[in-house]
């Protein structure tokens, strides 16, 4: 083959190779949709119940600022105790009390009385935990109504992340393929990803643990490294496969 005959052949192969869309991780490939969908807030009725107590949270939804009602409880777990918050119908956030996201909300939680009768979604969600906790793997009929404020672009991530299969990882790089390919093409960056990743107010359930980075890299966590890593390990994960830092 002559010098030339290859150039052409290498230049038309370069530009099939920019053709191809997106790599679709496998992990996505086995799912035919979403477990957990996330609601558009604005279409989410106001609900308050008598006896109940609430606090005035003021929440970035949909790109405007939204005046929501939440009641707050905790629930212990093995990693810790976790604040869970709800609109009266919906789990609008999970974590754990001392993560950077929920010291805002500690003193109105401290300084609410015990309510009278609690949403039923706090024990739904209890439910889930203790099941989640003993080893078990919840399905998709026992996770909680959930209702997180957020953008249109965060909540199509998240739609993704409650894709991801217990014991399974997807990188960050992986999450930004899927959501470009599912987009219909088009560039999308890891970073805008992880972003959305990193404010996903309803841990575990959305299981923002199983987002790592590529490679060896095992990625960060809106909480504590050291949880994702017990989250990780209590699904069967290798973490061998990973250069954890110093936990």
């Amino acid at each position: 083959m002559c010098y030339l005959h290859r150039q052409q052949v290498t230049k038309i192969r370069q530009s099939q190779e920019k053709a191809k869309p997106p790599r679709v991780p496998p992990v996505f490939q086995r799912l035919s949709s979403a477990e957990v969908k996330f609601p558009n807030y604005a279409d989410v009725p106001s609900f308050m119940e008598s006896g109940t107590v609430w606090a005035s949270s003021l929440t970035r939804d949909n790109g405007g600022m939204t005046q929501r009602q939440l009641m707050r409880a905790t629930v212990e777990t093995p990693i810790g105790r976790m604040m869970m918050a709800s609109d009266g119908e919906g789990l609008t956030e999970l974590c754990l009390e001392d993560w950077w996201w929920a010291t805002d909300h500690q003193a109105v939680l401290d300084s609410n009385r015990e309510s009278d009768s609690e949403p039923d979604v706090f024990r739904i969600t209890r439910e889930w935990l203790t099941a989640y906790f003993a080893g078990e793997r919840p399905g998709s009929d026992q996770v909680p109504p959930l209702h997180p404020a957020g953008t249109p672009f965060q909540h199509e991530v998240w739609n993704l992340v409650a894709e991801i299969p217990y014991g399974m990882t997807v990188s960050y790089g992986e999450l930004a393929a899927e959501l470009a390919e599912r987009r219909g093409g088009g560039r999308m960056t890891a970073q805008a990803v992880g972003g959305a990743v990193k404010r996903n107010p309803v841990t575990i359930i959305v299981p923002c643990h199983r987002v790592v980075g590529s490679g060896r890299a095992f990625g960060g966590y809106g909480g504590r490294l050291d949880i994702k890593a017990e989250l990780l390990e209590l699904e069967g994960v290798d973490l061998a496969r990973f250069d954890l830092p110093n936990l």
